[in-house]
């Protein structure tokens, strides 16, 4: 039996190096939007600890300009935080979409290559049933005569 050589096999590959290279980058957007989340947290605590440690302190003027431009910062930065936990969100779903694709075409090569197989499968089973027939027929005159 002849093995089953699939024509398309490189690109069979080329494909399955793609979609694990679109599985990597949505994995890297989903640790990136982890850590997003995490700076944000910890953004929204320390605004909020500065908040009250502010309102329980007196300040002079000095200081309480000092303290409102703090603030002003920490909420800055939340809002940025924010700005780019959106942009990562849109990244994944980016991601996820190439993903899907990345797997479809995959999918669609290895359908492919199944059916080749089973016509492979099909195609030897037949000659080696022919080679069979044959060598009985053969047999079967030796018999006769």
């Amino acid at each position: 039996m002849a093995p089953f050589r699939f024509r398309l096999q490189k690109l069979l590959e080329y494909r399955e190096r793609r979609e694990d290279e679109a599985k990597l980058a949505l994995a890297q957007a989903e640790g990136a939007l982890a850590n997003e989340e995490r700076r944000l947290a910890a953004l929204e605590d320390e605004r909020r600890a500065a908040r009250s440690r502010q309102g329980k302190e007196t300040h002079s003027a000095a200081d309480s300009w000092l303290w409102q431009h703090y603030l002003r910062r920490l909420d800055d930065s939340v809002a940025v935080c924010r700005r780019r936990l959106d942009e990562l969100a849109a990244l994944i779903a980016f991601r996820r979409q190439e993903l899907l694709q990345r797997a479809t075409e995959r999918k669609l090569l290895e359908q492919l290559r199944h059916r080749h197989l089973i016509r492979h499968t099909y195609e030897e089973m037949r000659r080696d049933q022919c080679t069979l027939d044959e060598t009985a027929t053969l047999a079967y005159c030796r018999r006769d005569s």
